[in-house]
């Protein structure tokens, strides 16, 4: 494995949780004992603002930190910062909605979904390089987000839309001891007029600050800071990707002041269902203070071998003088789903056993479009990356891109009607596989900017009406010249599927981290990006918060032309199959005439439901196999074409 060191620079504010453990750190903006970030006897020089429904949904003080007035609090307690005997911040969107009575929703004082913001007093970071915000906190969620943003001009405007605690599923709660830490050095440090605030898009349950420092940099701590497979593949054929390695690299920063001597550090690929583990690579290093080490792991080539199911890439380091055991951990999950038809037309085959890291069951929603005194102010692109695998080109074989899906959520119980906006762009090759060599600054063309890495070669444009929030729905694909009712896909190629959400309504996208089969350690990432235009200024954006998958992506078709003529064959005998029926394996024998320089085979059933999909160079007598005992008993078709010619022949799998 390789390691690149480098110092991190942020595109994104980076959020990390903190443990109970003794910092020693410099206190730039308050303390222990400082009656403001203590909440000490009330907000006092606090300022709380309710943006939504009416002005009732404040901040309040509460002497115990408990936000227990609504219906649903339970048998919770307070918050258990150090300081919580004079008191905490709340926001107790359960109370503000049923008024404390079980059942009486929305005829609270200020109905959810409520808006409240807790806005710091100003200071001065003037001197210092580093400035974090740590704070104590106790959170429970439903379908509320909570973010932070900061001014540096006394208040005046406002640098917003950071999500925190977004790995916090509904209806699930975090430590009531809580600490954490937001990194707000690339806009602070250095700063005279500095303002922070807290805000709550609340509907259900509560959140409680109290503790709030600002500091310089803590001591040692090596965190995960990003890592890079497998991509947000919503959608994309397990074909796909069973002829395209996996690189696992994982980005590790040193968030303190102190070195670290050694950290380890491992990838590995499991199968949840089965406990099965198929790959696993590990190596040592040490990080000095503030740096951070980008490791690449050695490459895995998934097979027909792995079975339809769940499957995490589990990334783990360690090192024994860290200040805590947070950050120590990312997952990312994928699926390899079964064999039900996504449905066909007459000249197209459909791919249904789908490689995907969403198991299409929202658990959250997030919106990067910020906001202002008119509401939103950000045009929001969500973007997903799809690599191609490699395959031969024939005039009679088509692999297209016919429909999209996605989800978003507005808020609220009540249907809800959205109009849908999807993009498709194929990326350039001179950038490369994993996005290291991204221009942020790059436009996305359909806006007006121009893009050097982007072709716009698609789009879908359809307004949906009354559905429920999380509702996954399907909408037709166009050619960007308006052509074809499809976009058509080739092989190697890159694209990426963007869904616009503008400003003016909060709109929520959809995503999905809430596989349960696996302990909830999650902090799952995205390849994919965010493109925010506010009118002024537009650029891509990685993502600061943990997420899971976005729920939209691409419903793929694989066919072949039905007026093939004799021409377009090959010779009966370049392909024989081994034996038939078949169990676990099919056995394969091909014989051309000639040396062939690249042909594809695949495996599908009779709806062209596709199994498995290879591609194999400088051929003429081999013998191949195929994995069979993971499918369910039917007959099935071997298609196996070259750059002009093609053949197919039927199967049955009996078990």
């Amino acid at each position: 494995m390789k390691k690149h060191f480098t110092k991190l620079v942020f595109t994104f504010l980076t959020i990390v949780l903190l443990g109970q453990a003794g910092i020693s750190q410099t206190y730039i903006w308050g303390g222990p004992g400082d009656k403001n970030s203590e909440f000490d006897g009330g907000l006092n020089d606090w300022t709380v603002k309710s943006v939504s429904p009416n002005d009732t949904a404040l901040w309040l003080w509460e002497a115990d930190g408990a936000a227990d007035r609504g219906a649903y609090f339970g048998t919770r307690g307070p918050i258990q910062s150090p300081s919580v005997a004079n008191g905490a911040a709340v926001f107790d969107s359960d109370f503000y909605d049923n008024a404390g009575t079980p059942g009486n929703f929305g005829a609270g004082i200020a109905p959810a979904p409520q808006v409240g913001e807790l806005i710091s007093p100003e200071f001065s970071c003037e001197g210092h390089e580093s400035v974090w915000i740590q704070f104590n906190q106790y959170y429970r969620n439903f379908q509320s987000t909570t973010t932070y943003a900061v001014s540096i001009d006394g208040g005046e405007t406002w640098i917003d839309g950071h999500p925190i605690n977004t790995d916090v599923a509904v209806n699930a709660e975090i430590d009531p001891a809580s600490v954490k830490l937001i990194n707000i050095s690339d806009i602070a440090a250095g700063q005279a007029n500095v303002k922070f605030k807290f805000i709550f898009n609340a509907n259900y349950y509560f959140w409680v600050i109290d503790d709030v420092y600002v500091i310089d940099s803590p001591p040692a701590d090596p965190q995960i800071a990003g890592t890079w497979f497998p991509p947000n593949r919503f959608n994309t054929p397990q074909s796909q990707i069973a002829n395209d390695s996996m690189y696992f690299i994982m980005d590790v920063i040193n968030r303190g002041g102190a070195d670290v001597a050694e950290i380890g550090a491992k990838v590995r690929v499991i199968n949840l269902d089965k406990d099965i583990t198929y790959y696993e690579d590990s190596t040592t290093f040490g990080l000095g203070a503030g740096d951070t080490v980008q490791i690449s792991f050695n490459s895995f080539m998934p097979t027909s071998e792995m079975d339809t199911g769940f499957y995490a890439a589990v990334y783990d380091i360690s090192a024994d003088d860290a200040a805590t055991e947070d950050g120590k951990r990312h997952i990312q999950y994928f699926r390899i789903n079964g064999d039900t038809p996504l449905g066909g037309e007459d000249n197209f085959w459909t791919f249904s056993n789908l490689y995907t890291v969403s198991d299409a069951n929202a658990s959250g929603g997030v919106s990067f479009q910020g906001s202002g005194a008119a509401g939103p102010v950000n045009d929001v692109y969500n973007l997903n990356f799809y690599k191609m695998a490699d395959w031969v080109e024939n005039p009679n074989i088509y692999f297209r891109a016919t429909e999209a899906n996605l989800a978003i959520t507005m808020g609220g119980t009540d249907p809800i009607s959205y109009p849908v906006n999807m993009f498709m762009f194929e990326i350039a090759d001179t950038v490369d596989n994993q996005l290291f060599n991204w221009n942020f600054i790059d436009g996305i063309i359909v806006d007006g900017n121009e893009s050097t890495q982007l072709t716009y070669v698609g789009y879908a444009a359809e307004n949906i009406e009354n559905v429920n929030n999380y509702d996954l729905v399907t909408v037709p694909l166009t050619s960007s010249d308006d052509e074809n009712d499809y976009v058509e896909l080739h092989p190697n190629k890159k694209y990426f599927l963007a869904s616009l959400w503008p400003k003016g309504t909060r709109y929520y996208a959809a995503y999905d981290n809430s596989y349960q089969g696996y302990s909830r350690f999650f902090y799952d990432q995205r390849l994919s990006l965010v493109y925010l235009d506010d009118g002024t200024s537009a650029r891509f954006y990685t993502l600061g918060g943990d997420y899971g998958a976005w729920q939209q992506g691409l419903i793929l078709k694989f066919g072949k032309a039905f007026n093939a003529t004799e021409e377009d064959l090959l010779p009966d005998n370049s392909v024989t199959l081994v034996q038939n029926p078949v169990d676990t394996e099919l056995g394969v024998k091909v014989n051309f005439e000639n040396n062939v320089d690249k042909a594809t085979m695949v495996v599908h059933n009779i709806n062209g439901d596709v199994v498995d999909m290879r591609t194999v160079k400088n051929i003429q007598k081999e013998s191949y196999k195929f994995h069979t005992g993971s499918i369910p008993a039917g007959t099935y078709i071997f298609t196996m074409f070259t750059k002009d010619k093609m053949i197919s022949k039927k199967f049955v799998v009996q078990h």
